[in-house]
């Protein structure tokens, strides 16, 4: 009897362990299934040909949130602030998504890069004007000198400071057509100036009867 019992619990158990290595075997089997890619049916119509492919996840950032940009008691390096300025800087800073004290810097400082810009600017027209002078052939080369002096002798007979101030300053002094000008001008002064010195130095005429006398200096013709 009991030889019996063994027998038959010796034969279960080979079914048993089967079963149990089944039962482990499962999750594997639905794990291999659940990863296993679904087929998309063939599309057959034109909407169905927008409906396949894979989702794919926006890269677009979301988008800020809008700055109110304030201005209130900004002082400029270089002097006034205009609306205008106030609306150049807020639209800037909107393009580059500054953030208020950021914008409030640049409007602050945007009077000295323009100084320094237009400084630049200035100095290398001025620089391109005196070239285009020096190689004109009335006013440059060998004249050179000589346009230098005349443009001095007009500003100060007929400008003074106040337009030697404003010429310079300005850059315009070294324009060519105001070159031009003032040099003629300065030529004229030149050549009455010239005439002026001529006519005073100029030896006193003599009277005709010392030529037919000359030998006789004791006489009187009242010259």
């Amino acid at each position: 009897m009991e030889t019996e019992n063994v027998q038959t619990e010796q034969a279960a158990a080979p079914a048993e362990q089967t079963q149990v290595e089944q039962t482990q075997a499962a999750p594997a089997e639905v794990t291999q299934e659940a990863q296993a890619p679904q087929e998309q049916a063939e599309p057959t119509t034109a909407e169905d040909l927008y409906q396949g492919g894979e989702d794919e996840a926006s890269d677009e950032p979301a988008a800020p949130e809008p700055v109110e940009y304030n201005f209130e008691g900004v002082t400029s390096e270089t002097g006034e602030i205009t609306e205008q300025d106030i609306a150049s800087i807020k639209s800037l800073s909107e393009d580059l998504k500054l953030t208020n004290d950021q914008a409030r810097d640049l409007l602050s400082k945007s009077g000295k890069y323009i100084t320094e810009n237009l400084k630049a600017k200035q100095a290398s027209m001025v620089m391109g004007w005196i070239k285009e002078i020096r190689a004109d052939p009335a006013l440059g080369g060998a004249n050179f000198k000589t346009t230098q002096s005349n443009l001095n002798r007009a500003i100060k007979r007929y400008g003074g400071d106040g337009a030697f101030k404003i010429l310079t300053d300005s850059g315009l002094g070294a324009h060519p057509a105001i070159v031009k000008m003032l040099n003629a001008i300065g030529r004229d002064l030149g050549e009455e100036q010239k005439f002026v010195n001529s006519k005073s130095q100029a030896p006193k005429p003599k009277n005709p009867l010392r030529t037919i006398y000359d030998k006789s200096p004791e006489l009187n013709f009242g010259d």
